[in-house]
């Protein structure tokens, strides 16, 4: 009898089982049904495609205040890159000095002819100042442009 009570217990187990998954999958298919598969998968990658680091950038007398700024737990790598302004400069006499030590621009990955990697670094729910200084040999002010590139999610 203990044997009979228990295979039907089994299948009382197994049926509402059945039942249950049923029941997610006619609820899943009212949901599809009520939107477009396109506007459902936009949905869903809209997430993916979102980048939670922002950059702030302030111009001082002769250096850049880098802000980059994550608020969310997702951890993300970036790339800094700079870009300059000015097409008549000779990168063998800048130099770029980084929250105080100096690298020259040769040392940076060229992206294109104005344009230098100049950091590769992750941020999580946190607020990173980088204090830019560049250095020309023939002493004047160069302007340049900063902006985040390969974002990712690790």
């Amino acid at each position: 009898m203990n044997i009979i009570r228990l295979i039907d217990q089994l299948i009382i187990k197994k049926v509402l089982e059945i039942l249950i998954i049923l029941c997610l999958i006619v609820l899943a298919l009212t949901l599809i049904h009520r939107k477009s598969f396109q506007e459902i998968f936009q949905e869903i990658s809209y997430f993916r495609t979102t980048h939670y680091t922002q950059i702030d950038t302030e111009i001082n007398d002769f250096s850049y205040t880098i802000h980059l700024i994550n608020e969310t737990y997702t951890e993300e790598s970036f790339q800094l890159m700079m870009e300059f302004q000015e097409d008549f400069f000779d990168p063998e006499k800048v130099y770029i000095k980084i929250n105080g030590h100096s690298v020259s621009l040769n040392n940076f990955k060229k992206k294109n002819k104005n344009t230098f990697l100049i950091l590769n670094d992750t941020i999580k729910a946190s607020e990173k100042k980088y204090i830019i200084e560049l250095i020309y040999e023939d002493s004047f002010f160069i302007n340049a442009n900063f902006y985040l590139e390969n974002i990712l999610k690790i």
